[in-house]
């Protein structure tokens, strides 16, 4: 993302729009796979940390990302 755009709300509306169409389609929880960076932005929407895991990337690197959660019924 170009910085210019960074702290203007962008991911967090994304998120709550995400939230609201999984609403209407009746889930029940969220969950995703957050990169280090988001995890406080799935944290401020009120998601809870289940896993630190690593993700195997097709060079055989590394990534380490957080599975989380968010109960929305």
């Amino acid at each position: 993302m170009a910085p210019e755009w960074a702290r203007r709300g962008i991911a967090s509306k994304l998120v709550e729009t995400a939230e609201v169409g999984a609403r209407l389609v009746q889930f029940r929880r969220l969950e995703l796979l957050a990169t280090l960076n988001g995890v406080p932005l799935y944290r401020k929407n009120g998601c809870q940390q289940l896993e630190q895991i690593d993700v195997p990337m097709s060079d055989g690197m590394l990534v380490p990302g957080v599975h989380m959660e968010k109960q929305i019924a």
